[in-house]
């Protein structure tokens, strides 16, 4: 039996009582051809601001749970119930693809990050870190993660992660990084997830414009010279979570959201 590659990476990590997971999103398959932009499909949703799902491979078989829950088939509510709930719907899904669908499921209880991985038709339970996704974009990534001269380990991950999404040898993994890490409500006391927006990327060529006093500003090329730029923008309320992105080109800036 023919069986697709695995078409994303997703990779989580708890360092004291902080948690970090990055992803790629696919606009494009090798596989499925050319897409509509707006046809993109996140590989970490945030189903509300204590759990996040994360899948690899196929897709179909992954909107299974996120359908399930959000049709309320599963309960809908920060508890321990609804985590055992999404457990036992992943590992069913993944058996059900044939090991072709992975999950990680990372969750908020009691103000401390937890990580669950459910691949080969078993649940591992309270990891400290995990992935799923393309071996050959993993093991790059873990080059790059140990290459790094940076001393968060959370910033050494969205680096080599960054440098994985670059590379054009790596056709599995791709397009755009998206972050998920926990943060804290304004009483500072109560930890939740959210999507991590803090930058603006250029791609492709860019030029500096110089003003006076030795000031300058960093701005893309024209469409036709091959620039554009991308940035992130994230829901107001976390309680609603959801991630857009901006393209800045010459002519026009396209927004979308991914929910």
């Amino acid at each position: 039996m023919f069986k697709k590659k695995v078409m994303t990476l997703v990779i989580a990590k708890i360092v004291n009582d902080d948690i970090q997971i990055i992803s790629d999103t696919k606009i494009t398959d090798i596989f499925l051809g050319s897409q509509n932009p707006l046809l993109g499909q996140l590989k970490t949703v945030l189903l509300n601001p204590y759990i996040s799902i994360s899948f690899s491979g196929l897709p179909s078989y992954a909107q299974e749970v996120l359908q399930a829950f959000y049709l309320q088939e599963l309960p809908n509510y920060n508890s321990i119930l609804v985590v055992n709930s999404i457990l036992l719907k992943c590992l069913e899904i993944n058996r059900k693809s044939g090991n072709l669908t992975n999950f990680i499921l990372c969750f908020i209880y009691q103000n401390k990050p937890h990580i669950y991985k459910i691949a080969n038709s078993q649940i591992e339970q309270n990891l400290k870190n995990a992935w799923i996704g393309d071996i050959k974009g993993f093991n790059k990534y873990q080059e790059h993660y140990h290459q790094s001269i940076k001393l968060k380990e959370f910033d050494k991950m969205e680096e080599a992660f960054d440098k994985v999404v670059d590379d054009s040898t790596i056709e599995t993994v791709g397009d755009f990084t998206i972050r998920v890490g926990n943060e804290s409500d304004r009483s500072d006391e109560v930890q939740y997830l959210n999507y991590q927006i803090n930058r603006i990327r250029y791609c492709g060529p860019y030029d500096f414009v110089e003003f006076e006093h030795g000031k300058f500003m960093m701005k893309h090329t024209t469409v036709e010279k091959g620039g554009y730029g991308f940035s992130l923008f994230r829901s107001f309320d976390p309680q609603i979570p959801a991630i857009g992105f901006i393209f800045m080109l010459v002519i026009l800036d396209l927004y979308f959201f991914l929910n």
